[in-house]
């Protein structure tokens, strides 16, 4: 850890080195850690435009999907590097602002809880955002936007939440109904064999 509290896994994620997630995340590595701004792996990812990367991360590691932040230089030769932001945007704001459209649909898709984007019911902000020639994410954000969560997206910001990287080894301790359990651990099980 430096200064700014990165971690090995942040500059793997920083330089899109997906063996070395996986090596750091095989070896016990925490998806769940912020450095000194609240950047997490998966603001870093939708910074940098990592979408295998970041696929990983959500089937492996579990990260928070929406703790935003203003972001740092990484290759700052200074005793403190400047922020990137003058707020704190959340990973999906900076993946759309940056134009990693992939990314942004994976975290829609990995079930980012749109009540958490405060950016997006700007009804100035999305137009600013020029989605015009990404029909699909500006209807999958729409959309995304105009629906409850489903319980499944829910009990999964719940888990993630709650329990982060340790998910797979407390779900099945959990006082859930049998059949959600057993949903969840296949899910899991799925991702991790799409993965592959």
């Amino acid at each position: 850890m430096n200064r700014d509290k990165d971690t090995p896994l942040l500059y793997t994620v920083h330089n899109g080195d997906i063996e070395g997630c996986k090596l750091l995340i095989d070896s016990g590595a925490d998806c769940c850690v912020c450095n000194r701004a609240d950047m997490t792996v998966t603001w870093t990812a939708a910074y940098c435009g990592h979408p295998h990367v970041l696929r990983y991360l959500i089937v492996h590691g579990n990260p928070p999907l929406s703790i935003p932040s203003r972001g740092l230089e990484f290759e700052h030769e200074g005793p403190y590097p400047p922020y990137l932001y003058d707020t704190a945007l959340t990973p999906l704001c900076v993946a759309i602002y940056r134009e990693h459209y992939a990314v942004a649909e994976l975290l829609i898709d990995a079930g980012v809880m749109m009540s958490e984007e405060h950016w997006c019911w700007n009804s100035n902000c999305l137009s600013e955002m020029n989605l015009s020639q990404q029909p699909s994410l500006y209807s999958h954000l729409t959309r995304a936007m105009s629906e409850p969560p489903s319980l499944l997206q829910i009990v999964r910001h719940y888990l993630r939440r709650f329990f982060g990287q340790r998910i797979l080894t407390v779900v099945p301790l959990l006082e859930i109904p049998k059949t959600l359990k057993d949903y969840v651990l296949l899910q899991s099980l799925e991702k991790y064999r799409d993965a592959r």
